[in-house]
């Protein structure tokens, strides 16, 4: 395939747990004093201590469990905090442009924090270092800025400074926050200026974040880590696309676009299906104007990530459309298929050359306005 344009749709940068950000200079006064500290754990190698506790649950069945992410990092993941680390592997991989997600608690989990100020602090300290991160290539490293969304006002400050000011091109959110999902009127003045802005908003679960306000599904019964992550991810994915079509977020705001993200994509034709039977079922309670297959299929408003490798990822864009669903590296959580990832997509023999290019260039390119 000639001229291919490769996007990453989600590729992650870690200042957090590996240390490259430093919070007592990164974070203003008055809070450098309260600013997070990472503490030697014998789960994780460390957790995060802040407003007087630790945050991340460990899995009391895995013993002593060690984050890989942490390990590997420093053999050969380095370009998580190093740009010109990953260009090099920007290049083997064949990616032109990558769209980058931060990684640990205060990305998304400020969010959770009791102080609002101090939370908003935080995040406004973690999207400087991702803006300084991918200054020195523009054109090829674009960024999703996180926000504390305690405050509505104070959020929709920082993400009009990030985009009108930084360049960013999205926003994160957990896909819930102290038991308000993303149908709850909390979040409108948010989505309404990112509608302003021109960007997505994109959703991403943690499945570390269990524990701390942001609920990953299956975490108030699984034990093992292994369990947590295969659970959490494509379920609140799942749960966050049905809060979204069936709650009446896309017909307020009809101009916002929405990205699911780190789930794969797999379960998506099932649970089309299942959300229009309980549409139908419960049509007279619901916000909804439309069948939530209409709004995935039809809006251009929703957008999911797939795995390179899914058996099902023909079956998906054949049910679902192949302006949907979006090439995501994972770059370079432990689980991510890198590299060889765009190679497995190009390589498929079920998918047209036109779905491919969508898949792994266009859809992205839509998505992000880039």
């Amino acid at each position: 395939m000639h001229d291919l344009r490769v996007i990453d749709a989600d590729g992650h940068v870690d200042p957090e747990y590996t240390g490259a950000l430093d919070w007592e200079k990164a974070v203003e006064e008055p809070y450098k004093g309260r600013a997070p500290k990472r503490l030697p754990f014998r789960a994780y190698g460390a957790r995060t201590f802040i407003e007087g506790r630790l945050l991340e649950r460990t899995y009391p069945e895995d013993g002593e469990f060690i984050d890989r992410n942490v390990l590997e990092v420093h053999v050969d993941r380095r370009g998580m905090v190093d740009p010109h680390l990953r260009m090099k592997d920007m290049d083997k991989e064949g990616i032109d442009v990558s769209v980058l997600f931060g990684s640990g608690h205060m990305y998304l989990g400020a969010s959770t924090l009791e102080d609002a100020k101090l939370a908003a602090a935080l995040a406004r300290a973690y999207n400087n270092w991702m803006a300084d991160y991918a200054r020195p290539y523009p054109t090829r490293l674009k960024n999703v800025g996180g926000l504390a969304t305690q405050d509505p006002g104070e959020a929709v400050k920082e993400l009009d400074r990030l985009v009108r000011e930084l360049g960013f091109v999205g926003v994160a959110l957990p896909t819930n926050v102290h038991g308000k999902d993303l149908d709850h009127p909390h979040y409108h003045p948010m989505f309404r200026e990112a509608e302003s802005l021109g960007v997505p908003v994109c959703t991403h679960m943690a499945a570390g974040l269990a524990g701390s306000g942001i609920a990953a599904a299956g975490t108030d019964r699984l034990r093992k880590h292994a369990y947590v992550h295969m659970v959490a991810h494509p379920f609140e994915a799942m749960i966050a696309i049905g809060c979204v079509t069936m709650g009446g977020v896309l017909d307020r705001f009809p101009r916002l676009r929405f990205a699911f993200l780190e789930g794969g994509c797999g379960w998506l034709p099932f649970w089309m299906q299942r959300m229009d039977e309980h549409y139908e079922m419960d049509r007279p309670v619901l916000a909804a104007k439309a069948k939530p297959s209409e709004y995935i299929r039809d809006s251009g408003q929703v957008y999911v990530s797939c795995e390179a490798d899914e058996v099902a990822l023909e079956f998906v864009v054949s049910a679902v459309g192949e302006d949907r669903i979006l090439y995501a590296s994972d770059y370079w959580h432990y689980d991510a298929k890198f590299f060889g990832s765009v190679a497995a997509i190009q390589g498929r023999r079920g998918l047209t050359d036109t779905a491919k290019r969508k898949l792994l260039g266009e859809n992205a390119a839509r998505l992000y306005r880039l």
